[in-house]
């Protein structure tokens, strides 16, 4: 017997990081789908690029609708983690965003 189930997709949408001199600042909201996946990456990107620059990374799993919301305000993060996709219009009045398919599960 076949069974099929819906596959909820985490999409990131990422703008610029802000970098002040060897420190970069990566601050993300969103889906709590991710979080411990985005835990786990922080962990390995920062041992792998720690001779070149300090990285300071945060994910606050607030909901994925709170993050696509904090994303388009723009309010103080680089990157937001959702599980559906931006809307055509709010894609062509934020044409700074990058949408990256990250995960299923």
């Amino acid at each position: 017997m076949f069974c099929s189930r819906a596959v909820p997709y985490i999409v990131l949408c990422l703008c610029l990081c802000r970098c002040v001199a060897a420190v970069a600042y990566v601050r993300g909201k969103g889906a709590s789908f991710p979080h411990e996946v985005y835990k786990e990456w922080r962990s390995a990107y920062r041992l792998y690029r720690s001779a070149h620059v300090t990285l300071e990374m945060s994910y606050d799993a607030i909901g994925s609708g709170n993050g696509k919301k904090a994303i388009q305000e723009n309010v103080d993060i680089e990157y937001a983690g959702s599980d559906s996709l931006l809307s055509d219009s709010t894609i062509a009045s934020h044409p700074d965003l990058v949408l990256f398919p990250i995960m299923a599960g």
